[in-house]
């Protein structure tokens, strides 16, 4: 009987314990399907290029190789001139304002000042924690 009680508890803390994970993952990547959609769209692209990249090397196929270097480099070429525009003074100082807010609690007036800028929600914005994908976070002082 004592053997049938504790198999039944551990089998029941099991359940409990899958139950909970599934519902954990659920709220945590299910409730912005914009973020889940997105990130999906880039796996399958990346697995594209991948597959791409390397059915060239399959067949010895020096002309789409370079093409494909040549284009991750305008890609790349484009993001940095994108990057490179954003830098001056006033969108340092209003960065600064930002992270001001941050420090004080005020996440979307933040947010406000990073999307007038042109940055989204792409910097200073934190992927994973309490508040899920897109909250935004202060950069610490220390390490905590």
């Amino acid at each position: 009987m004592k053997k049938y009680l504790i198999f039944s508890l551990v089998g029941l803390a099991v359940v409990a314990l899958t139950a909970s994970t599934a519902f954990a993952y659920q709220g945590g990547f299910a409730r912005n399907n914009v973020f889940s959609a997105d990130m999906t769209a880039r796996h399958e692209a990346m697995t594209e290029r991948r597959e791409a990249m390397q059915n060239v090397f399959v067949d010895g196929d020096y002309a789409t190789w370079q093409a494909q270097m040549q284009e991750r480099v305008s890609d790349m070429r484009n993001q940095a001139s994108e990057l490179e525009a954003k830098i001056s003074e006033d969108s340092f100082a209003k960065l600064q304002e930002a992270h001001e807010l941050m420090v004080a609690g005020d996440f979307a007036g933040a947010q406000a000042i990073h999307e007038e800028l042109g940055w989204g929600d792409k910097r200073g914005f934190s992927r994973r924690g309490p508040g899920g994908p897109g909250e935004m976070r202060p950069f610490s002082q220390t390490e905590e």
